[in-house]
């Protein structure tokens, strides 16, 4: 759980310092947490506070509903993002002749499709035999996982063109992160060379 706190907090820091995300949520720390992704931090635990509220309000098991259904939402979720960044890995060596020079036709387009068929071939069993996964035949299970999976994606592809669109600038720097990460390290690493 911590390991998945701390993760969600870094990417929602991340994107909150690409100007994906409210500023806000770039937020770091001071003193002893210096460095720590606060505002990811404490967006993470809001958002984990109104899932186990609405799971405890529901008097549904932790362990066989809250862990389960998510998990398996996490599961899907992965498996789609995998599937999609290696049709991104095709893309990009295609729009990007001049990068791709050293790589092999296998490396550029070969692999990229064979894991993105694969792996949808993952997801599509994932999705058949989501019952088995989350011990039960609820037909409003098996749609409303999958369709948050559906939903979510859709929601990030509008934002994504809407800052596209509105915002080219920021759209542009997504992904790069900071310039120079080593050139100011954290007061906790402070007393290491780099």
């Amino acid at each position: 759980m911590l390991s998945f706190h701390n993760t969600a907090a870094r990417y929602t820091f991340a994107m909150a310092r690409n100007r994906v995300l409210p500023a806000a949520l770039a937020r770091i720390g001071k003193g002893r947490a210096a460095g720590s992704p606060i505002g990811g931090s404490i967006f993470q635990s809001a958002c984990a506070l109104v899932v186990f509220s609405l799971f405890a309000i529901g008097g549904l098991n932790p362990v066989t509903t809250l862990f389960t259904w998510l998990s398996a939402l996490a599961a899907l979720s992965i498996v789609l993002l995998m599937a999609l960044t290696s049709l991104a890995v095709a893309g990009y060596f295609a729009r990007n002749r001049d990068k791709a020079s050293g790589e092999t036709a296998w490396a550029r387009r070969g692999a990229p499709y064979v894991g993105a068929l694969l792996l949808t071939g993952v997801l599509v069993t994932m999705v058949v035999n989501l019952s088995s996964v989350l011990g039960s035949n609820s037909a409003v299970l098996g749609i409303a996982i999958p369709g948050i999976v559906v939903v979510t994606a859709v929601l990030g592809i509008v934002w994504g063109k809407s800052l596209r669109a509105g915002k080219p600038a920021i759209y542009a720097e997504i992904g790069e992160g900071e310039a120079a990460p080593l050139a100011h390290p954290t007061p906790a690493f402070s007393d290491i060379s780099l």
